[in-house]
């Protein structure tokens, strides 16, 4: 049986997960930014790692693409590499958000402002690859303050995990990745995936 730990960008990821898997070990990478080096986060990744003691595995990986000009493609696969080369080969799962957690917000924001009866605007347009972050601010109401760990937290919750599947490829491209047992992302069923493969 799977006993994954995960590490992720910032304050947001953590709760989001820490609600979705509690009692799994979910810990800040704290390095990651817009010109931060791969080779430095993969550094805090492997300290992390070592941290974890081969209590878990999976090691599920969640980072940000921020402004990065390489892809998601790009950035998984030199991730990857750099961390076989610190030892910990098959170990871990790497997932690269295009550009932030806040565009799998946005590739379901119809279904999450009727969820959370929320009068913002509306969302045109692909959610992948815009400065999510921004946008988000932009489309919400102007009386509602936007703060990542607790409103960004509520709003990724009330997300429909097959809408963001059908409208994110960095979404798809993680989660197609995932081996364990999940009961939020139990309704991106094989037969959602495979309209997309």
């Amino acid at each position: 049986m799977p006993e994954p730990a995960f590490l992720v960008d910032g304050v947001m990821e953590q709760k989001i997960i820490a609600h979705l898997c509690p009692k799994k070990p979910v810990r800040r990478i704290e390095c990651n930014g817009r010109d931060v080096a791969l080779e430095a986060i993969v550094e805090r990744l492997d300290l992390h790692i070592q941290n974890l003691n081969n209590r878990y595995s999976p090691i599920m990986i969640l980072i940000d693409r921020e402004t990065r000009e390489m892809s998601c493609d790009e950035i998984i696969v030199q991730l990857t590499s750099l961390l076989e080369m610190k030892g910990h080969h098959g170990q871990c799962v790497v997932g690269v958000v295009d550009r932030c957690i806040e565009n799998w917000i946005l590739a379901d924001w119809e279904n999450v402002k009727r969820t959370k009866a929320i009068a913002g605007k509306s969302m045109r347009g692909n959610s992948e690859g815009v400065q999510g972050k921004v946008m988000l601010k932009r489309l919400r109401p102007d009386d509602i303050l936007y703060n990542e760990p607790t409103w960004g937290k509520e709003l990724f919750l009330a997300c429909d995990p097959r809408r963001i599947y059908a409208k994110s490829e960095s979404f798809r491209r993680f989660v197609d990745q995932l081996q364990l047992p999940c009961h939020w992302l139990a309704a991106v069923s094989e037969r959602c995936r495979a309209i997309y493969e």
